[in-house]
């Protein structure tokens, strides 16, 4: 039996409903208990927090049509993610923080790929949120050179410059220097409100210094789950 699930949702009801999530199931090993009986989000800034191993990552990446759910629909502005996959991917950023997939590029030719594979890509603000994190140093550097903190700053500049309808970022702040994470939630924060993208952060805790739209806390794991 799946635990509740508390989802704060302050913001104007008025805009419109852009991921609509549906009887949703995970189709395990990971986090087979969870399920999502009925969601409807906006754009503006949803954080998932909850407990270590309680589903959040298997979430994401069932929503970022990584996974296919065990039942269950997700729709991004009408588009499916399982029967309509490549439409609705069109529209999505995730990369998975521990992804060995892009070790052979230098953030450089990372970004420069991402512009020419999607479209709408900002490269120029890649460029300059790069820096902004302290990147400079390392835009050369093969990914695999870099420490773990390098290459998820690296995640995070490529999905502000995404231009994505949808933008999932797992535990971003993990790994982050003090300065880093400050910048970070400034520009999380930037999100909160926004009416053209949806963004969806996981993290174990709300930070006191976020104020999402929509606060999503999931149950824990079930003993011996």
């Amino acid at each position: 039996m799946a635990a509740e699930q508390s989802v704060s949702e302050p913001t104007s009801l008025s805009a419109p409903i852009v991921l609509q999530v549906t009887g949703l199931r995970s189709p395990g090993p990971a986090a087979p208990w969870l399920t999502v009986p009925e969601l409807g989000l906006r754009c503006g800034l949803t954080l998932v927090s909850g407990d270590e191993s309680c589903g959040k990552t298997t979430l994401l990446r069932l929503l970022a049509a990584e996974l296919m759910p065990h039942q269950g629909s997700i729709r991004l502005d009408g588009v499916c993610a399982v029967t309509e996959r490549p439409a609705y991917l069109e529209h999505v950023f995730w990369i998975d923080p521990q992804t060995d997939a892009h070790d052979a590029l230098s953030p450089l030719e990372f970004f420069g790929a991402l512009s020419a594979q999607r479209r709408g890509f900002d490269e120029a603000l890649a460029l300059r949120l790069a820096d902004a994190f302290g990147l400079a140093e390392h835009m050369h550097k093969r990914l695999y050179m870099l420490s773990t903190g390098s290459r998820r700053k690296t995640w995070i500049a490529a999905a502000f410059a995404s231009g994505a309808r949808l933008t999932l970022l797992d535990q971003p702040m993990a790994a982050l220097d003090g300065p880093s994470i400050r910048l970070l939630l400034s520009l999380l924060q930037e999100q909160a409100g926004c009416s053209d993208r949806l963004w969806i952060v996981t993290d174990h805790e709300a930070p006191d210094d976020l104020q999402p739209d929509v606060h999503w806390r999931l149950p824990p794991a079930p003993d011996g789950g």
